[in-house]
């Protein structure tokens, strides 16, 4: 999970979601290099976002997943737009198999 918030508010989340990975108070301009850097290590990285700063991390991720509630920047920067603000709604898509978008 890579988020804006204090470290002790996303170790909440991230517990709360079966996360063990967690990068917390990474400036919104650092969020597309966070992603880039753990593909580098060979990693495929579904980014979730739902704000303008977001939509650059959402981009280059292997995976973008709006939140729907979120900003129009965000939504189309994404592969995937969620329907519901919920963050535990991401869980069931990253279960799926989806087609590359040719970005």
């Amino acid at each position: 999970m890579i988020t804006g918030d204090a470290r002790a508010v996303a170790d909440t989340v991230a517990a709360d979601l079966g996360i063990d990975r967690v990068f917390a108070g990474v400036r919104p301009e650092d969020k597309a290099a966070t992603v880039a850097e753990l593909q580098s290590q060979g990693r495929r990285v579904a980014m979730a976002g739902d704000g303008v700063t977001d939509a650059p991390a959402l981009a280059q991720g292997d995976g973008g997943i709006a939140i729907g509630a979120g900003t129009d920047v965000a939504i189309g920067s994404a592969g995937v737009i969620l329907a519901w603000s919920d963050p535990r709604s991401v869980l069931s898509v990253t279960t799926c198999r989806a087609r590359p978008t040719g970005r």
